[in-house]
């Protein structure tokens, strides 16, 4: 098999694998919290209400700019109640992330072999089912997604020098704020893979744990706990200010 068709076949069989395991999330419809950020539309009225939505701490006190707000916002706006565009775009997230998820495990253990399998394990776990056939939890997707392309690009500053990619890696970082509140453990992996093999990048990576506490603070600033109950607010009347 010529070379070419090798490398498309390495990337190509975890996603189409992905498809044949988990189709049925192609097909499914809306559920469960889809409604209540379907419903986002409805509460724009002006500017600042755009802006409320896209930035107001609302479910459970979180602010998924990206992941959710925008997600739904474009997509509704675009494609109204079906739910087909939303799972394919679910589906391309996560076949991003199994090349991502390739690259890196074959940078890290110098072998192609152990990326492929890493991306076919990936997919199988069936854990992944629910991501890809939920909508509201798209956010699991793109965190991963986020996460995976600020160690891939940290991986090429390191074996290039080239300050594009460290500045790329920080501009990815950073938007996975607004993707999950999770993205604040970046810095710990980082520092993991910089002990293990790049121990000359430490002093780059401590700025990251301060942007990490930064965030964290102006999070624990912005949200309003819960008096009482295992979750802040639960649907759309619990969002709206009183």
């Amino acid at each position: 098999m010529p070379s070419r068709a090798k490398n498309v076949a390495y990337f190509a069989v975890p996603i189409l694998f992905a498809v044949a395991l988990h189709w049925p999330g192609l097909t499914a419809w809306f559920q469960k919290d889809d409604f209540a950020w379907l419903g986002l539309r409805d509460l724009i009225h002006g500017w600042h209400d755009f802006w409320w939505v896209l930035f107001a701490p609302l479910a459970q006190g979180t602010i998924r700019t990206l992941s959710e707000r925008v997600f739904f916002l474009s997509f509704s706006t675009v494609f109204g109640m079906h739910a087909l565009p939303f799972r394919c775009w679910a589906f391309l997230t996560f076949a991003g992330s199994l090349t991502l998820a390739s690259l890196v495990c074959a940078k890290l253990t110098g072998s192609r072999a152990a990326g492929f399998w890493t991306a076919i394990l990936w997919a199988a776990n069936t854990g992944v089912a629910v991501a890809l056939s939920w909508t509201a939890v798209y956010y699991e997707l793109l965190c991963s997604f986020v996460l995976l392309s600020s160690l891939w690009l940290l991986l090429r500053y390191v074996e290039t020098g080239e300050r594009r990619f460290y500045a790329a890696q920080l501009v990815t970082f950073i938007l996975g704020f607004f993707v999950l509140e999770l993205n604040v453990v970046y810095p710990a992996i980082a520092t993991v893979y910089a002990l293990c093999c790049a121990r000359n990048i430490l002093r780059k990576i401590l700025p990251l744990f301060g942007i990490s506490a930064l965030y964290t603070a102006i999070h624990m600033a912005a949200v309003r706990l819960p008096a009482s109950g295992p979750y802040k607010c639960i649907g759309i009347s619990a969002w709206l200010p009183h």
